[in-house]
C-alpha cells in the first residue's frame, strides 16, 4: 500500500471495527512494524463508538460508566507516545447513533451543553478528529416515540421482524425490541440534517 502511495501527497485512513488488540493495529499503523513499512497513516478504532452493544449483537444493548468511556479514550490518546503511530478521534459514524443521545444525555436542558462538551473532548484529544455530518450542530438520535415501523435500516427492519416472528408479535417483545433500537439502531445517524 506504502509504494501505490508513496508518489501522491496524500493521506490514508482505514477501518479495523474487529481489531481491538493494539499490536494487531500497529501491523497496519506503526512506522516501526514488522513488515518494515507502514501500511496506512491512520484507522478508526471503535472502542469508543462500540460502547453500549454486545459483541456480535448490536440490538442487545449493555451499560458502561464513565470509566468505560474513559478507558476506551485513554487507551488510543496514549498511542503517539508510546508507539510513534498516529490514530483518530471519533465519536460518531453512518453506523452508530449520535454521540450527545449515546454518551450523555438529549434532553433539552442537556443538550447544548452536552455537544459542546463532547466536541470540546473531541478537539482536544490526540489524533485526527473526524466529525460526522450533523455532529458540528449537536444533533440527537431519533425521539423516543418513534414505532418500530419508523425504524429503515435494513439491520433494524430485519431485527423488528425477527422478534416479531420468535414471538408470534408479543406487543411486550416488540416494545423492548423498539425500546433497544432507540440506544443503538444506526437510523439516528441516517435522519436527514
Amino acid at each position: 500500500m506504502e509504494q501505490v502511495m508513496a508518489p501522491y501527497d496524500i493521506m490514508t485512513v482505514g477501518e479495523l471495527p474487529n481489531t481491538p488488540d493494539l499490536e494487531d493495529v500497529l501491523k497496519y499503523i506503526s512506522p516501526n512494524s514488522q513488515s518494515g513499512s507502514q501500511e496506512i497513516d491512520m484507522v478508526f478504532n471503535f472502542d469508543t463508538v462500540n460502547l453500549g452493544q454486545t459483541p456480535g449483537n448490536r440490538f442487545l444493548p449493555i451499560s458502561f460508566d464513565n470509566n468505560d468511556f474513559k478507558h476506551c479514550l485513554t487507551k488510543w490518546e496514549k498511542l503517539p507516545e508510546t508507539t510513534g503511530a498516529w490514530t483518530t478521534v471519533f465519536l460518531e459514524n453512518h453506523d452508530q447513533g449520535r454521540s450527545v443521545s449515546r454518551f450523555v444525555s438529549d434532553l433539552p436542558e442537556f443538550r447544548e451543553r452536552v455537544a459542546k462538551m463532547l466536541a470540546t473532548l473531541l478537539a482536544t484529544m490526540t489524533g485526527t478528529p473526524f466529525l460526522y455530518q450533523g455532529q458540528e450542530i449537536g444533533m440527537i438520535d431519533g425521539p423516543e416515540s418513534w414505532s418500530a415501523d419508523e425504524y429503515k435500516c435494513v439491520r433494524s427492519f430485519n431485527y423488528i421482524q425477527d422478534i416479531r416472528d420468535r414471538t408470534n408479535h408479543n406487543p411486550a417483545a416488540i416494545e423492548e425490541a423498539t425500546k433497544n433500537l432507540q440506544r443503538v439502531a444506526r437510523d439516528h445517524a441516517r435522519v436527514p440534517m
